[in-house]
């Protein structure tokens, strides 16, 4: 079975949160999978649109053969995070003023985040590979292909979790695989060109 193993190592704290109070928690951090396998997949998913962009208003085949689509296909691969060491806890204030200085009805609220040094992140395929959306020659080569845009797309991922845009959730994607032969892969599939 396939897989790659890639090491998250985050500048800041992080908020995955449930969407659910708890507490004086206006939203909660599930203490017991503080990183949400689904986020991380999504967020690399996210990346993938970015490194092969479709010419419709859908994902690129191979995005789809690689984290599965609505039509049914299912993403081959499992995804599991895991904090390498000790998650500490806290929470944050978030408020929003109207144009008095006042605080907005209900625009107060206290989020948990967490603080997460590093993670490791384990991607293994559980079923048969795609070849969707390659180019003929590469066919062949599915496995490579899948792995390759998985690593690239970690590589270029610099936020997870909530509120990406807002300063939280830093973090970098680390591995030993080389990144050259898999740009160079990811580059024929963008382009239709022979590998």
């Amino acid at each position: 079975m396939s897989s790659l193993t890639m090491r998250l190592t985050f500048a800041n704290n992080v908020r995955v949160g449930t969407g659910s109070a708890s507490g004086q928690l206006d939203e909660a951090i599930d203490h017991g999978a503080p990183l949400s396998n689904g986020g991380i997949k999504g967020v690399l998913r996210d990346e993938a649109r970015w490194l092969l962009p479709s010419s419709d208003s859908g994902d690129h085949p191979f995005v789809r053969a690689v984290f599965g689509d609505i039509s049914g296909r299912g993403c081959p691969w499992n995804f599991d995070v895991q904090p390498v060491n000790e998650v500490s806890y806290s929470s944050r204030a978030r408020l929003r003023l109207d144009e008095h200085g006042a605080v907005v009805k209900g625009a107060l609220l206290v989020k948990e985040e967490a603080s997460i040094a590093e993670a490791l992140l384990e991607i293994v395929r559980r079923s048969p590979l795609s070849g969707l959306g390659l180019p003929e020659d590469l066919s062949t080569r599915a496995e490579e292909c899948h792995l390759a845009l998985l690593h690239l797309s970690a590589r270029a991922a610099e936020k997870v979790g909530q509120s990406r845009s807002r300063g939280m959730g830093w973090v970098s994607f680390s591995t030993d695989r080389a990144v050259e032969p898999d740009l160079r892969l990811i580059w024929c599939i963008r382009e239709g060109k022979s590998a």
